[in-house]
C-alpha cells in the first residue's frame, strides 16, 4: 500500500495520452479488418479460414479493450467522489479493477498474435510440428506466467514494481520478445532459402519481398515489447499504461501482412504472369516453390478471363502457390 507521502505516478496524465494513440490504431486496425475480409473472404484453402476467424477474435478483443479503457477514463474524470479526492483520478486508475480485465484483454491479445505467428512458422516449415513444440510450449509458458501477474495485480495496493508482480512481468515480457524473434528469423531464414532455390530455377528471388515484410513486422512487433521491457527494468510504471497502445498495435501488425500480401498478390507481385493467346496448346509457364511433393495442379477459369492456375499438397491442407496469367482474345 502507497504510503501518504510517496508520489503518486500521473495516471490520469498517461491514460489519457494512451488512449488517444490506442484510438488512433484501432481505427487503423477497423480498415485493415475491412481488407482482410476482402482478401480472405471466399476463399478455397483452410488457411484462410483460420486467418479470418483469428483476425474476427482479435478484433473482438481490440474493441473490448478500446471501450473499457474508454470507461475507465469517463468514470475518473467524472466520478465526484473520486474528483473530491486529491489525485483521485491518478489513485483510481492506477487501482481499479477494470484495469485487471483490460490486463487480461492485452494479455490474451498477445498471446493470440503469438500463437498465429508460430502457426505461420508452421506453415512455412512445410507443416512440420517437430519445429513447433518447442515454440508453442514456450508460448504457453509465456501465457501462465503473464496471466499469474495479472492476477497478482488484483491485489489491493498492489503494482507492477510489487515483489510478487516485478519478476513475472520481467519475465513474461522477456519471453514474448524471444518467441517474436525465435519465429520471425525461422520464417525468414525459410523463406531465404527457398528464394535461393527459385533463384537457381527461374533467376527470381520469388520470396523476397515477403521476407523483408516478415522481418519488419517480426521486429516491430518485438521492438514493442522490448521498450516497455526496459521501461519495466527502470522501475518506470509507464510500461503497464504503454500496454493499452501495445494492445491495438500487436492486432495491426499481423492483419498488416495479410493486407499486403493479398493485395500485392492480385497485382501481381511476388510471382510471373505470361500473356497467352486463347486457344493455344502450349501452356503458361508457372514456378512452384521448391521441395514441393505429391502436389496436384487444378485448373480453373474465373470467368473474367483470368485463368488460375492452384498447386496443393496431396491433402489439400495449404495451397502452395496461384498464378494469375491473363488471357487475350486470338
Amino acid at each position: 500500500m502507497s504510503s501518504p507521502t510517496e508520489t503518486i505516478p500521473p495516471f490520469g496524465q498517461m491514460n489519457l495520452t494512451c488512449m488517444w494513440l490506442e484510438t488512433i490504431l484501432y481505427g487503423m486496425y477497423l480498415v485493415l479488418y475491412g481488407g482482410c475480409v476482402h482478401v480472405l473472404v471466399g476463399k478455397r484453402v483452410g488457411a484462410h479460414k483460420i486467418l479470418l476467424a483469428a483476425s474476427t477474435l482479435s478484433i473482438l478483443i481490440a474493441t473490448g479493450h478500446v471501450i473499457i479503457s474508454f470507461l475507465q477514463l469517463l468514470h475518473a474524470f467524472t466520478d465526484p467522489a473520486i474528483l473530491a479526492i486529491p489525485n483521485g483520478p491518478d489513485i483510481y486508475l492506477g487501482t481499479n479493477t477494470l484495469q485487471f480485465v483490460n490486463g487480461s484483454l492485452y494479455i490474451s491479445n498477445l498471446c493470440l498474435q503469438d500463437y498465429l505467428l508460430i502457426w505461420r512458422f508452421y506453415v512455412v516449415w512445410n507443416f512440420n510440428w517437430k519445429f513447433c513444440i518447442f515454440p508453442v510450449l514456450f508460448q504457453t509458458i509465456q501465457f501462465a506466467v503473464a496471466i499469474t501477474a495479472d492476477a497478482h495485480l488484483f491485489g489491493p495496493g498492489a503494482s507492477i514494481l510489487s515483489p510478487g508482480v516485478f519478476p513475472l512481468a520481467m519475465t513474461g515480457w522477456s519471453m514474448d520478445s524471444f518467441i517474436n524473434v525465435f519465429a520471425t528469423c525461422g520464417i525468414a531464414y525459410r523463406l531465404w532459402k527457398a528464394g535461393r532455390k527459385s533463384y537457381e530455377f527461374g533467376g527470381r528471388y520469388t520470396y523476397k519481398s515477403t521476407m523483408f515484410m516478415m522481418i519488419e513486422s517480426g521486429i516491430l512487433a518485438a521492438l514493442c515489447s522490448i521498450i516497455l521491457l526496459c521501461l519495466l527494468a527502470r522501475g518506470n510504471v509507464a510500461g503497464n499504461v504503454g500496454t493499452n497502445f501495445h494492445t491495438q498495435l500487436a492486432s495491426t501488425i499481423p492483419f498488416l501482412i495479410i493486407v499486403r500480401v493479398g493485395y500485392g498478390l492480385q497485382h501481381g507481385k511476388d510471382v510471373r504472369t505470361t500473356t497467352f493467346t486463347r486457344g493455344t496448346t502450349t501452356l503458361p509457364r508457372f514456378y512452384t516453390p521448391p521441395q514441393v511433393d505429391n502436389t496436384n495442379i487444378e485448373f480453373s477459369s474465373t470467368g473474367t478471363g483470368n485463368l488460375e492456375i492452384m498447386a496443393y499438397n496431396a491433402d489439400k491442407r495449404e495451397s502452395v502457390i496461384m498464378l494469375t496469367d491473363q488471357s487475350t482474345e486470338g
